[in-house]
């Protein structure tokens, strides 16, 4: 029986960690994000891309899915995705000049730290860990 009961506890914590990572980040539009940061207590992330770009193809297809990612954003920010062609007007008024661009804010609205192009996972999460650190 104790056999049994260590295989079903695998097989759940497989089953949770495979469905929660099957979810990826949970993109929140970007005019909700900082009233759901602000009720959350959560930073906001701006991630700027566009789909021809290659450099966001690799950050889309290897940092913003490693599991590591996806549960730091999911747990500690408050995320939005936005194709830098089709909002210009906030791109520009952020200085966006390049994609990806990556922007985190406070609930507050003050910017916290600005990188732009290709970040790997564990550069990425180092970020991520730092700007967590300073709530």
């Amino acid at each position: 029986m104790p056999l049994f009961r260590m295989m079903m506890v695998c097989f759940l914590l497989l089953w949770s960690v495979s469905a929660a990572l099957a979810e990826g980040i949970a993109w929140v539009p970007q005019d909700k994000a900082v009233e759901r940061a602000v009720e959350e207590g959560k930073h906001v992330y701006y991630y700027f891309y566009t789909p021809s770009c290659p450099s966001c193809q690799i950050m889309g297809n290897h940092t913003l899915e490693d599991p590591g990612v996806v549960s730091l954003l999911n747990g500690y920010f408050v995320s939005t995705k936005m194709h830098a062609s089709f909002n210009r007007e906030l791109a520009g008024s952020l200085g966006v000049m390049v994609v990806p661009t990556h922007i985190f804010f406070s609930a507050d609205g003050d910017e916290l730290f600005r990188q732009s192009g290709y970040l790997p996972p564990d550069e990425f999460m180092q970020v991520l860990k730092n700007l967590n650190s300073e709530k």
